[in-house]
């Protein structure tokens, strides 16, 4: 699929609402963009920063005391490895 977009004087582009869903984001997140030798440029989501809310929600789909202990341990390594990237500990 493709499609053209207005460039404009300040060189920036709006995505589409059919855009920002097939790339899964939301206003205010963050794309990541790599710029190919070919000279085409790729547009991918970047990865979201995993909140303790998140791990919350992640598991929250399963009954008290009934989540697999490998999917919350997912969960909480996912959360600590973009804490180290961001320097915390």
């Amino acid at each position: 699929m493709s499609f053209e977009m207005t460039i404009t004087a300040r060189g920036q582009f709006t995505l589409n609402k059919g855009s920002m869903n097939h790339l899964g984001i939301r206003p205010g997140e963050k794309v990541t963009v790599s710029m190919e030798p070919d000279g085409t440029i790729r547009l991918a989501p970047a990865k979201r920063k995993l909140s303790l809310d998140d791990v919350l929600a992640g598991i929250s789909k399963y009954d008290v005391g009934s989540a697999p202990v490998e999917e919350i341990n997912r969960l909480v390594a996912e959360g600590y490895a973009e804490a180290g990237k961001r320097g915390l500990e």
